[in-house]
């Protein structure tokens, strides 16, 4: 009898445990559920997101109509299924027609804004030309840089920086090279890339490269660190803030990062540069403007106004400006007025910034699906300047290649310092 018991007692509890199980798992699928959004929530998203437009955007519908938006945004319902990464790419797309004439590229999504831990690959990618190539820092992976990159899970890169650049409002070219490493968009784009992804190299050693992801803990951890070219060169703070004369005729001024919008840095600069001006045989200035995105309005017009100091010594003196993608819209106005200067000669490639551009986000949280946005404040349109183009193109375009950047060669530089020796023999 007592064993009857027993074995009653031990199935009722075994019964109690599997209810509490599967109690237990109802509520976590419901919580899943109600995390993603469904057709409705998501409409609702939409309608928010259209007054947020209205509301902050100072020109919402130039090229667009508002039904237009609406319907890129409803015409696949289909694209909730791949939570948050489909989403993501269909309001980025749809943001990013708004005003794709003046390339608004402050309104839109990205990717490390939101409350996601995205998982990356372990090495990084560099977009060179039409080419991919890898390139890691780290120990692991350093035997392989410079690298071509012909697959990535199975899928050709140009397949999948194609798909990110019809998505992606325009932006710097760094953000496309960090995309490239998480691994839901790879797998939204057709790359086998969940657990481990293969990368096909154009090596006849390394024909293969299985790689495992990498897992963050925090969205911060996984942020671009904005890794420019010329970083590339400049290995440490001090070389990168030094000021040097490269022959006997010229100075170099180089402006990094903060060179615009640190005062102790800038003022530091602007002394030595005005000591060394004043020798009368240094007849031409290189003004190095890759790589900022801070600038201080004061600092902005210390540094023109040093320029023009520079040419009122002498007569024969030259102004020659590096500039490339890294060139941020914090130095548009800076460009416009050197570009007024007959004696500024610009070399590089085509900035990255507009000569009209959407200024001072607005970021916002979409209440359903708490995506977060940021919307554009402010236009306005560089006036003046020489130059109808929309992008601030060189006078002197210098190609870049590969095998320069991974052999640690300056095409910038060095075809600066051609110019001015052709200049001089002239």
């Amino acid at each position: 009898m007592n064993s009857i018991k027993t074995q009653t007692t031990f199935k009722g509890g075994r019964l109690a445990t599997r209810a509490l199980l599967l109690f237990s798992m109802a509520i976590i699928t419901a919580a899943i559920v109600a995390a993603k959004p469904t057709p409705l929530s998501f409409h609702s998203d939409l309608n928010y997101l259209v007054r947020a437009l209205e509301t902050y955007h100072p020109n919402p519908w130039q090229n667009r109509k508002r039904r237009a938006f609406r319907q890129d945004l409803t015409d696949n319902p289909n694209i909730l299924n791949s939570y948050p990464v489909g989403p993501i790419l269909k309001i980025s797309r749809a943001l990013s027609k708004l005003d794709g004439k003046q390339q608004d590229s402050v309104t839109g999504l990205n990717l490390f804004q939101q409350n996601v831990a995205w998982q990356l690959l372990p090495v990084e990618f560099l977009i060179i030309g039409q080419e991919l190539y890898l390139y890691s820092t780290s120990a692991d992976y350093a035997q392989y840089n410079g690298l071509l990159v012909n697959r990535i899970g199975g899928v050709t890169p140009n397949r999948i920086i194609g798909s990110l650049k019809n998505n992606f409002p325009a932006r710097d070219k760094h953000w496309f090279q960090t995309y490239l490493r998480i691994t839901d968009v790879l797998h939204y784009f057709g790359a086998r890339c969940r657990t481990q992804c293969e990368l096909v190299l154009e090596s006849q050693d390394t024909p293969k490269l299985l790689l495992k992801r990498a897992s963050f803990k925090t969205v911060a951890q996984a942020q671009p660190q904005a890794t420019h070219l010329i970083e590339h060169f400049m290995a440490t703070t001090q070389e990168r803030q030094r000021l040097f004369s490269d022959i006997d005729s010229t100075l170099r001024w180089v402006l990094y990062d903060n060179g615009l919008a640190s005062s102790l840095l800038f003022n530091d600069m602007a002394t030595q540069i005005r000591g060394m001006m004043r020798d009368r045989n240094k007849l031409n200035l290189i003004v190095d403007l890759r790589g900022i995105h801070k600038t201080d309005p004061i600092l902005e017009r210390r540094f023109v106004d040093i320029l023009k100091e520079f040419l009122a010594l002498g007569v024969h003196r030259k102004i020659y400006a590096v500039v490339d993608t890294s060139t941020g819209t914090a130095t548009y106005k800076v460009l416009n007025k050197l570009d007024n200067m007959p004696e500024v000669v610009f070399v590089g490639q085509s900035t990255g910034l507009a000569l009209a551009t959407y200024q001072d986000s607005q970021v916002i949280e979409l209440p359903s699906s708490k995506l977060k946005v940021s919307i554009a404040r402010r236009y306005e349109r560089l006036l003046g300047g020489n130059r109808p183009e929309q992008r601030f193109i060189p006078d002197q375009k210098v190609s870049w290649q590969a095998s320069d950047f991974f052999a640690g060669q300056d095409s910038y530089l060095d075809a600066t310092m051609m110019l001015i020796e052709v200049n001089e023999s002239d």
